[in-house]
């Protein structure tokens, strides 16, 4: 069994809080550093992922879009058919 140093684990603990959209300000004083663009420097590893995950939540709070629903809509075509016409308000689905 690897030896795992405290450091690791103060590593593993900031990293699985950001993941899981701890603020970072938090995990900053958790973590006891001083400025936050320590942690936000340290840690930039993980952001790709929590801000990919922010932007999709945030999507479906603006849209009403569900987690699973997002991959059935992908799958259809909405035309909108009242673009031109103000007395229709339908859409066409083409699947």
């Amino acid at each position: 069994m690897p030896k795992i140093r405290f450091h690791d684990l103060r590593h593993t603990v900031a990293t699985l809080m950001l993941s899981r959209n701890i603020n970072p300000k938090v995990v900053k004083e958790i973590l006891g550093h001083s400025d936050i663009r320590v942690t936000l420097d340290t840690y930039s590893h993980v952001l790709p992922s929590v801000h990919k995950e922010t932007a999709q939540q945030y999507g479906n709070m603006l849209f009403g879009v569900e987690q699973g629903s997002m991959e059935r809509e992908a799958s259809l075509a909405v035309m909108p058919t009242g673009l031109f016409n103000s007395s229709s308000e339908s859409s066409t689905t083409i699947q």
